[in-house]
């Protein structure tokens, strides 16, 4: 079913909602799931796939839940270029009905420790740099800014 919607060629606010609340329910459920990491990387790419890092705006409310953290770990430890960008990009476009996520900053150890994954793709490398921007230089030098 899940596929269906991938295969979408015009995505809504709507859609990104749902996608997004999909990621929560996987989070929660992940460790009894036999493909909860692949379950939680298409919901990320239905929901966000679409949406560019260099967007200041997003239609979609989000409602971020504690579940939701769990997301750093299982997308950053998957290693896909594509799923780490969806990631800053749900937790860091911003409109009228949302800010910045708060637990972007826990994404910080995890950017500066990316160099592995390079070449970045182009849409990592901007949702990078925008997170940089939103979470600020100070919380990489705390890490160490050489890694990035």
């Amino acid at each position: 079913m899940l596929a269906l919607f991938r295969s979408l060629k015009m995505r809504n606010s709507y859609l990104t909602e749902l996608a997004y609340g999909w990621c929560s329910m996987v989070c929660e459920s992940h460790s009894t799931l036999e493909n909860g990491t692949s379950l939680l990387l298409l919901a990320l790419e239905i929901g966000f796939h679409h949406i560019s890092p260099e967007d200041d705006w997003m239609e979609a409310k989000l409602t971020h839940m504690e579940s939701h953290q769990k997301m750093v770990d299982i997308v950053f430890q998957s290693g896909e270029n594509e799923a780490i960008a969806d990631l800053l990009c749900a937790w860091s476009s911003r409109g009228d009905s949302h800010k910045p996520h708060p637990s972007l900053k826990i994404c910080v150890e995890y950017l500066v420790g990316l160099s592995h994954l390079q070449p970045f793709s182009p849409r990592l490398q901007q949702a990078i740099i925008k997170s940089i921007e939103l979470v600020g230089y100070k919380s990489f030098e705390k890490v160490g800014i050489e890694g990035l």
